[in-house]
Formats: structure tokens, sequence, C-alpha cells
């Protein structure tokens, strides 16, 4: 079996030979030994004039299972010399989703031009997704699968399945629907070759199957598919009729999308088009457009560290007394920003899958609690360990014992305090329809920060007055 190396210089050398033979038998042969997403990305090594040289000798049926898996500039490329009827005629040829995404790339004049050159068919396949409302199952959702009348039997849905399946995108279960198209039920292709070919459909299907509504947004349908472990989820309107099928590769790329929004967002970016890449946004921005996104929360953690500069002021006699408190102050604070940060991240995934919810958030709370407070004793307990080691043992203060117990008990507050309101912080921001992935992180440092300080300090000022 060839490495993936070795896999990508025989993809290379086979485009090549196509540029120099003019492309002969380049369709088969790619259709038969290389995946879409391989030879996209080997094109894209080649030079422009190559690159060039064998598009143009692409055949449009290779060149429509090669754009679902093309970036925005080679979709361009690959639609080079392409006629809008041309254009047409690969959108045919694509799974209706892909067809609408890629319709969605262009300019609204040339996808109208592409549209008017489509079949009637296709035409109001492709307007009726269109139409659908952004980032809804109604837009991520293909037209393309198997449905049949419940009182088929076995042996006859075979039959009707051999003539259609080569149309179909997602060939894993048969829709069961009315005359009307309302859905009834559902048999997966298993089920349906394991049957006698007497048996009849209607006898053979489940009932009531997992569904999403059209106008669903698509993280709920991508928290459905998880949930139940299914391929396929049907989507049905109002009326309960089948309007279409979201695949579970579908919402894998609704499901990176949403991570790489949640990761930019907790680092305190905030964008208003979230259909944009989050990563472009920051690269490609004009200096003024990057500062208008970071300075916001910069300035709210500018705010909470002059106020934790504050609470150290109000402690300076303790400070000045105990000179020792100030070496153990970024332990303090850092291991409060970890645990903090580390609770928020949770949190605001298990928010955005859904896994966290008004009915589990007061269990999740208090079992966010328990987590902190052992953390706490055990990092507290290393913590005192080696602050009396330092300045017990290898310093020889008497009051090292004291200062350790500060340290211990510090550590153990601060890491109990800023697990919670990880937890509670960003379930605030999203009861009260603020942002919690862009809003956390700056007011759980200015809380955990001034928290931890005042405690450290009011123990400190207590247990160690008789030094002041």
């Amino acid at each position: 079996m060839q490495s993936d190396n070795e896999r990508h210089e025989s993809l290379l050398e086979l485009l090549r030979h196509a540029i120099a033979s003019n492309g002969k038998r380049l369709g088969q042969e790619l259709l038969r030994t290389h995946h879409p997403a391989d030879v996209v990305e080997a094109l894209d090594e080649l030079n422009d004039e190559d690159r060039t040289r064998l598009i143009e000798q692409i055949p449009l049926e290779i060149r429509a299972w090669l754009l679902p898996f093309a970036a925005k500039a080679q979709v361009k490329q690959l639609f080079a010399g392409c006629t809008d009827a041309d254009v047409a005629d690969i959108l045919d040829k694509m799974p209706a989703d892909d067809a609408v995404d890629l319709l969605e790339r262009m300019d609204s004049r040339r996808s109208e031009s592409v549209l008017s050159e489509a079949g009637w068919e296709l035409q109001s396949t492709l307007r009726t997704l269109l139409k659908s409302k952004p980032e809804s199952a109604g837009a991520l959702m293909t037209t393309e699968f198997l449905k049949l009348d419940g009182e088929l039997t076995v042996g006859q849905a075979i039959e009707a399945i051999e003539k259609v399946a080569a149309d179909v995108e997602t060939p894993y279960a048969v829709y069961i629907v009315t005359k009307e198209g309302h859905l009834r039920g559902v048999v997966s292709l298993r089920e349906l070759l394991a049957a006698a070919e007497d048996e009849v459909l209607e006898e053979l299907m489940r009932r009531e199957p997992v569904v999403a509504h059209v106008d669903d947004d698509q993280e709920e349908v991508t928290q459905k598919i998880e949930r139940y472990d299914v391929l396929a989820l049907p989507i049905v309107d109002d009326l309960g009729r089948i309007r279409g099928v979201v695949t579970h590769d579908d919402v894998l790329d609704v499901a990176t999308e949403e991570a790489t929004e949640d990761i930019f967002k907790a680092a305190g970016f905030s964008f208003s088009d979230v259909e944009v890449s989050r990563s472009s946004a920051i690269l490609e921005s004009s200096i003024a457009q990057i500062l208008r996104i970071r300075l916001p929360w910069l300035f709210l953690a500018l705010v909470g560290g002059m106020i934790a500069g504050g609470v150290i002021e109000a402690y300076e006699d303790t400070l000045a007394g105990v000179v020792a408190l100030a070496f153990f102050i970024p332990v303090i604070m850092d291991m409060g920003g970890n645990v903090g940060t580390q609770a928020s991240t949770i949190f605001v995934r298990g928010l955005a899958v859904g896994q966290i919810d008004d009915r589990n958030a007061m269990k999740h709370f208090a079992r966010e609690g328990v987590v902190g407070l052992l953390i706490g004793l055990i990092i507290g307990g290393i913590g005192a360990l080696g602050a009396y080691a330092w300045q017990g043992m290898l310093r020889g203060e008497e009051y090292a014992a004291t200062l350790a117990f500060v340290v211990f008990v510090g550590l153990v507050s601060v890491c109990l305090v800023a697990s919670v309101i990880g937890y509670v912080i960003p379930w605030l921001m999203h009861k009260t329809n603020f942002d919690p992935a862009a809003a956390s992180d700056p007011l759980i440092t200015t809380v955990k920060d001034v928290t931890a300080l005042l405690i450290y300090f009011g123990l400190a000022a207590l247990l160690l007055g008789h030094l002041l």
C-alpha cells in the first residue's frame, strides 16, 4: 500500500503526464484512483501555466466532482473558460447543496445568469434552497435522497432504488412518504437488504424518525446528528413534508466553522460577519479594523488590572511588613487565570454543542465547584510546601509556616472561585443575550484577580498582622 507521500507524488506525475498528452484518459484515471480533495491540492502545486492548460482539458463532470473540495480561488480557476451554460451543466452534475454553495460564492449577477441557463427542475430546486434562511437546516440540506411509497414491497423498493441510486447523494436510508410528501417513516438500507422480498415497507419502517425543521439553526441539526448518531437527518416543513436531508459530512463543516468562531471569540475577537473566516479577517483587515476588533476587550482587561492594583495598594502596609508575600502574587493570579480559562472554555464549548442548557446548568455549576475545590487542594498543597521550603528551610524565616498556610488558602480559594465564575459568567452572558465566548474571559480575569488578591492579602493581614 502506498504512503500518503507516494500517492501524492503519483498524482502529480499523473497530472503532468496529462498535460503532456492533452488530458487523454485524465477523467477515468482521477476517478478510479484518487480522491477529489487530493486532486485539488495537487492542482495547487502546479505552476500557473500548467494548471491553466490542465483545467482546460478537464471534462465538466470531473470539474463537478472536484468543485466541492476546492478553495475559493480554485473555484474561479475551475470555472475558467466556462460559459454560463457550462457552469449550469456542472451544477446539474453536483449534489444540490454543493451547487447552492457554489452559487453563493459567485456575484449575484453571475449566479442569476447561470441559473437562467439551468433546466427548470434544477433551477426550481436551487432557487428554493437559496431562499432558505442563512445558517438554517434548509440552507444546509440536499434535496437528492431516496423516498418511496410505504405500500411497495422490499423487492419493488430495491428495483426502484437501482434506477435512481446514481443520482442520489445520500443512499443511507429510504424515507417513506405519502403522495403529498409527508414523512411517515424511515428504513435503513441495511434493514432493507436483510428483509424478505415480499415484506411491505410500511411494516418494516421505523415510525416517527428524528427530524429537524427547515428553519432550525444548523447547530441544532449538528447536535441532533451527534446525539442520535445518524448518518443523515430528514428536514421537514411546517406541514411535515420532507424537503431534504442533512448528512453527517455537511455538519462536520458546520462544527468546524463554529469551533473556529468560538476559539477566536474566546481570545477576545468579535466580528459582525460570522461567515468570514476568523483567521482571514485578522490577517487581511486594515490596521484600524484590527484595532477596533481587539481594543475593547483589552481595555476591559486593563480596567480589571487597575482595580487589582488598587487592591494591592490597599494592603501596602501588609506587603511592606512581609515582603515575601509579593513573591507569591504571580502564582496566585496565574493559577486563577489558568483554572478560569479552562472552566470557561469547557463551558462555552458545552453550551455551543448543546450539552449544557437550562435543565442541567446547576448540576454543572455544582460539579465544577467540586472540581475547582479538588484542584485547589492539590495545587494549594504543592504551593504551600514550596513556599515553606523556600522561606523556611532555605531562608529560615520564622513566619514561613504561616506564610505557607496563607499561600495554601489563597490557592484553594482562587481555584474554587475561578472554576465557578468560569461557568457562571458565560452562563449570565448567555442568558442576557451577550456573546459568552467574546465577553467571558475579560470579565473572568477581572473578578478572579480582584477576589484572589482580597482573599490573599486579607488572610495575610489577619494572620501576619503581628509582623507589621
